[in-house]
């Protein structure tokens, strides 16, 4: 991404991990945990957050108006803050069939986006801010079949960008117009990944690789009603000079 830093405010990022493996070393383990604090300076933009419209209706509501911000000055504006925490397994056995891997880490947060992503801004922003807690994971299952040059690769996915509502409730209109409706940027993704490599040598690879992806849905939200057919399947030759 071209970004560059446009405010004052840094952020923290830290892992602690640890990896053992037996005395013959057909086995090694490991896992770790992380964390994140940071955040982005609020301009004079709306600010968002989770809570209840007229009628009790779980919707964005104000938590500040960009008319807050007029009299404040850049120096001492305030952020919206990025909080994320994770933890990491893996597990690699080398027996008779082969060598297998697991690996997987999961990661929870609050995460401070748009009405239309939930990615940080690479620029001072002028969009209103939606603030969203969101988790995610990924799991990977890998396999040298024995001493061939085939692996075989399974994967598992998701991110749900907003823990607080799912279903019928995104899309679901809105008692008044202080608060704003859920929409696509809100829907959970799931992904089952499968996939065939062929080392050729020790400079070229081959990657048959086929996506099963599955979103939420909602019958209030044009478009995502049911399942989008998004399935995507690559097949990837890699060479190294």
């Amino acid at each position: 991404m071209d970004a560059s830093d446009f405010d004052k405010f840094k952020d923290f990022i830290g892992h602690l991990s640890f990896a053992k493996n037996t005395a013959n070393e057909k086995i090694r383990y490991g896992g770790g945990v992380s964390v994140y604090d940071g955040g982005f300076r609020i301009d004079t933009v709306d600010v968002f957050k989770i809570g209840k419209d007229s009628l009790g209706l779980t919707s964005f509501v104000f938590e500040n108006k960009k008319a807050d911000f007029y009299s404040v000055g850049i120096a001492t504006r305030k952020a919206a803050k990025r909080k994320y925490v994770g933890a990491d397994v893996q597990l690699s056995v080398d027996w008779i069939g082969g060598l297998t891997t697991i690996r997987g880490e999961y990661i929870q947060g609050d995460q401070p986006g748009f009405s239309s992503s939930t990615a940080s801004p690479a620029a001072a922003n002028t969009s209103s801010i939606y603030k969203r807690s969101f988790n995610g994971a990924y799991f990977y299952f890998l396999h040298n079949i024995m001493q061939s040059p085939w692996q075989v690769v399974v994967k598992y996915d998701w991110y749900d960008p907003n823990t607080d509502v799912e279903g019928n409730d995104i899309g679901k209109k809105v008692a008044n117009s202080s608060a704003r409706a859920f929409n696509a940027t809100d829907l959970k993704y799931e992904t089952i990944g499968l996939g065939l490599i062929y080392r050729w040598d020790a400079n070229v690879r081959i990657t048959a690789y086929y996506d099963m992806v599955k979103n939420e849905t909602s019958e209030n939200l044009s478009g995502y009603t049911k399942d989008l057919k998004d399935n995507v399947f690559t097949l990837r030759t890699q060479i190294r000079f």
